[in-house]
């Protein structure tokens, strides 16, 4: 299980939902068929109150953000050793 926050106590960082969301999926490469793409795309909503920007003037800027990330993983499907196969 992961948590999702922040850790600037004045920021008022709040999770829009109930949890971030995430897909996986994997391909093979067209060039190189032993390797593979691990994808792993997350999305989230949430909103917080910017305290950084003005920080020095005490004004609290409320933000919302919301959009996906998406990580790649590669690993050579010859190496049995799954820790040793993630190409980097």
């Amino acid at each position: 299980m992961a948590t999702v926050g922040c850790n600037h106590g004045k920021s008022s960082w709040r999770l829009i939902g109930d949890a971030p969301t995430y897909t996986t999926s994997m391909s093979l490469d067209e060039v190189t068929p032993y390797l593979e793409h691990h994808f792993t795309t997350i999305y989230m909503s949430y909103t917080y109150d910017d305290v950084t920007t003005y920080e020095d003037k005490d004004i609290v800027v409320p933000c919302r953000a919301e959009g996906s990330m998406l990580m790649e993983r590669k690993v050579n499907s010859l190496i049995p050793d799954t820790d040793q196969a993630i190409q980097w």
